[in-house]
């Protein structure tokens, strides 16, 4: 299988997708506008070469791109080129379905990696719950794998909710073994949904995957996007020193401790503060959309 895509592939597409006259940019016109190859941006894009520190700043003159968006790709296509990034590969459902022959792989093994963290989750919050395979073989959570051979070594998973469980979320009262299929809302149409971070795990010893991680979900949400759907509201529990680490980085506000589960944090993220949270700065399509639909400038 073929190695993820490198940043700076994914960000000069994501370019090309918003920033032409009459739809998308051709690889021609972004060739002339760095005054580069159209061959060179070819192998840009299928990550087959990285531009020279030379020309970095073209990226920030001519694209808009921010110093530190340049130094990500820097850095990313750099670990990509000492290996440290090699044995990682990034998947979702469907894909872990063709691959290992079946979507219930995908449930054992989010359970085996909570198994193995040594973290005790409290009674109705753990992946083992039942729920959670019938949320999975129904198709209405959408998930993040980055595997290391057949391993996962870490897992993100979205899923939307109903009003109701909107509301106890914002109470601090959510307990995720209540859920049931019909309290969930599935994206089909355009608009604005909540979306609940279901599960955050990353293995101890693959901390190097979290940017993985990351860049997985970033592509799901451009994804919706791309679909119309948005998210008025990200919302996720901490249950963990690493998650309360994890939602602080990610620009999410605390807002309360679980109503009687010792332990456990609530955040979200509003939908208005995606623009200038860390899954914009890696993406121009998340930025660009979520200003749009929030009317931000």
């Amino acid at each position: 299988m073929t190695a993820p895509s490198s940043n700076f592939a994914d960000k000069l597409r994501s370019y090309r997708a918003l920033n032409g006259k009459h739809g998308r940019m051709s690889q021609e016109q972004l060739a002339a506008l760095l005054g580069l190859s159209v061959d060179a941006i070819s192998k840009y894009e299928r990550s087959l070469s990285y531009i020279r520190g030379d020309l970095e700043h073209l990226l920030i003159e001519r694209l808009g791109w921010t110093r530190d968006e340049v130094v990500a790709c820097r850095q990313d296509w750099e670990n990509r080129s000492s290996g440290t990034h090699a044995s990682y590969r990034v998947l979702r459902e469907h894909e872990v379905a063709q691959e290992y022959g079946s979507i219930e792989f995908a449930d054992a093994a989010v359970q085996a990696l909570e198994l193995a963290s040594a973290h005790e989750f409290p009674d109705g919050f753990s992946a083992c719950d039942p729920i959670w395979a019938e949320i999975l073989e129904d198709g209405a959570m959408s998930g993040v794998y980055v595997m290391v051979g057949d391993e996962l070594a870490a897992h993100i998973s979205l899923i939307f909710l109903d009003e109701d469980l909107e509301a106890r979320f914002r109470e601090c009262r959510l307990v995720e073994a209540e859920f049931s299929l019909g309290t969930l809302r599935r994206p089909v149409l355009p608009g604005d949904y909540f979306g609940y971070c279901a599960g955050v795990y990353i293995a101890h010893e693959h901390q190097k995957s979290a940017l993985h991680l990351l860049n997985g979900f970033v592509k799901v949400l451009e994804d919706l996007v791309n679909r119309e759907v948005y998210l008025k509201d990200l919302a996720a529990i901490a249950a963990s020193p690493i998650g309360h680490q994890l939602c602080k980085d990610l620009s999410f506000q605390f807002i309360g401790p679980h109503f009687n589960a010792i332990g456990l944090e609530f955040w979200r993220l509003a939908g208005e503060n995606i623009p200038n949270s860390l899954f914009a700065r890696r993406s121009p399509v998340l930025k660009k959309a979520y200003a749009d639909r929030f009317e931000i400038t």
